[in-house]
């Protein structure tokens, strides 16, 4: 196959990959898998890969504000105060948000909590598509000079039992987000 349809195939994982809220690989994962089953050159994969999947999780948090509505009115309540408190905010938030979008933290625990809490999702999204071109860049070279074959890939990952245990860890992560009172701690009554 061309390269360029392997290069479109793996921004269309990044899409997917990134719209779904949990039990999903990480995304540098599924590109060292594309780069290193196809061949694939680093940057178009991982710059192209990165605006994608900006775009699915700008798809996850669409979807949690469309579906906030059926939250418990105390959920609700909880999730408006995260979104007021970010909102005032200043340059400080934006640290935090590119230190979290860098790290090994589930990236949709941050959109969701953003639809849902009705966060500008604009500033958020450039943010988070420009330290994932870095960060994914970085993850994909490392682990393409790891591993040999795109199977050895997911072999080492869901195979372990810790990476089995990091997937449940990210998908509690999102139902603690839920959980948390907000209003209560952040002083938010309106």
């Amino acid at each position: 196959m061309d390269s360029y349809i392997w290069i479109g195939l793996a921004w269309a994982a990044a899409f997917v990959v990134s719209a779904v809220p949990a039990f999903m690989p990480p995304l540098w994962l599924v590109l060292t898998a594309f780069r290193t089953g196809a061949d694939l050159p680093l940057l178009p994969v991982t710059i192209g890969a990165a605006v994608s999947g900006t775009f699915g999780r700008l798809a996850l948090a669409g979807a949690s504000n469309q579906l906030r509505h059926r939250l418990p009115l105390g959920t609700q309540r909880d999730v408006r105060a995260l979104g007021h408190w970010f909102a005032r905010r200043n340059r400080v938030k934006w640290l935090f948000v590119a230190g979290y979008c860098s790290g090994p933290f589930p990236g949709s625990v941050l959109f969701i909590a953003a639809g849902a809490g009705k966060i500008r999702l604009a500033p958020l999204a450039v943010t988070y598509a420009l330290c994932r071109m870095v960060s994914d860049t970085f993850w994909v070279w490392t682990a393409s000079r790891i591993v040999t074959t795109a199977q050895d890939v997911f072999t080492g990952s869901y195979l372990d039992w810790k990476a089995v245990l990091a997937e449940l860890a990210g998908a509690v992560s999102i139902l603690v987000l839920f959980k948390l009172p907000w209003a209560r701690w952040l002083d938010d009554e309106e």
